[in-house]
């Protein structure tokens, strides 16, 4: 990462919880993220399509995890994950999107690939999912957009999932982030932590706020 860079970020990172602010709440969040392009020029689908380094990264920490394996990834967006792991052999692939436009820029992108997407916030479709339905379930930057109300969601994830991945800022609170750490969440429902690492080291889209961890059921 180039230093200037770094600098900026980590002085950002200082500002941002020197002055944390609350949460919008859920209906302005999920107004957000299905149409982000009506709010300001961030987090646009097409944007997400390039950032391979995230996704190796993903795939190392699924080494050990059978190429028929059920996996599930919350917050899908434009499908990179998804089409990385097809891309590696995995083909038991679903994902939760709120955004319409995500999943058509998704289709554009990765046309070869076979994922099964579900198009609703996570809070609606989570609800109808079996216990114990996937072998992985794993999120990337999309656990730190749950508002306070939409919590329980942590638990019906602990419910539906043999082992989960999370990939999250845990330092930063903005309008649409909150720190949380996730070993303190998910070993209060009932999973163990048994892998953790700080992901400064991915690329330079990943800072020292963000953490993977590993949680597999007691």
């Amino acid at each position: 990462m180039n230093i200037l860079n770094k600098i900026a970020r980590r002085c950002r990172n200082f500002l941002a919880n020197r002055k944390p602010k609350t949460m919008m709440p859920r209906q302005d969040l999920h107004a957000y993220w299905r149409e982000p392009w009506k709010w300001d020029e961030n987090n646009l689908a097409e944007d997400y399509v390039g950032g391979y380094p995230r996704t190796r990264f993903l795939i190392s920490l699924l080494k050990d995890i059978p190429k028929s394996a059920n996996i599930l990834e919350i917050g899908c967006n434009c499908g990179r994950n998804l089409n990385g792991l097809w891309n590696e052999g995995y083909e038991n692939l679903t994902g939760v999107e709120i955004s319409p436009h995500a999943v058509e820029v998704m289709r554009t992108a990765h046309p070869e690939m076979k994922a099964s997407v579900i198009v609703q916030p996570i809070e609606d479709a989570i609800v109808k999912m079996k216990d114990n339905e996937f072998d992985v379930v794993f999120t990337m930057a999309v656990l730190q957009h749950l508002p306070s109300e939409s919590e329980w969601v942590m638990k019906e994830i602990a419910r539906i999932a043999k082992t989960l991945i999370t990939i999250e800022d845990e330092v930063n609170t903005t309008r649409r982030h909150r720190a949380r750490n996730y070993k303190d969440v998910f070993e209060g429902l009932g999973m163990r932590q048994v892998q953790e690492m700080n992901c400064e080291h991915v690329d330079d889209l990943f800072d020292p706020s963000f953490n993977a961890r590993i949680f597999t059921k007691v």
